[in-house]
């Protein structure tokens, strides 16, 4: 199992290489993690936490909701899949990303807003059918995306 330890006050990952440079809060680091925990929730997931991912979705879609508030509940989804490894350093480690990874959602506007609702709603598919690879790749694909829409936002195309 890959996992987080620590080592002489340092905090060291024992899990996919790192191939460059880059923090947790990178775009490079959050697509190695967020696969991570796309790959072992598949495997994991109960009812309980598609229900919340569902909810979490349902959140980050409704139309009467400040794109702040969308975008929150976008940032959440990825702490529920976190959630749903049953992995407390997982979950750790997605709440300390919350922030870089609602600021990318927010900078990426609310024109995105609908894509980033069916990436999640296609991840809770790979999850129930317990499609580990299905799940990294949609991640992948998504965070992808997202740097695009970060360089290029969706409403400046409008």
């Amino acid at each position: 199992m890959r996992c987080l330890r620590w080592q002489r006050g340092r905090q060291e990952w024992k899990g996919p290489e790192v191939r460059r440079a880059g923090t947790v809060g990178s775009k490079h680091g959050i697509t190695v993690f967020e696969v991570e925990f796309a790959r072992a929730a598949s495997q994991s997931c109960s009812p309980e936490n598609l229900r919340a991912l569902r909810e979490t979705v349902g959140r980050a879609s409704r139309s009467d909701a400040g794109w702040e508030d969308r975008s929150a509940a976008h940032a959440d989804f990825y702490c529920g899949l976190a959630d749903a490894t049953g992995v407390p350093a997982y979950s750790l480690l997605a709440r300390y990303m919350r922030g870089s990874v609602q600021e990318m959602i927010a900078r990426a506007g609310p024109a995105a807003g609908d894509g980033i609702t069916g990436v999640h709603r296609r991840l809770i598919r790979c999850l129930e059918d317990r499609d580990s690879d299905g799940a990294a790749r949609e991640i992948e694909r998504w965070l992808a995306r997202l740097g695009q829409w970060l360089d290029d936002p969706p409403e400046a195309r409008a």
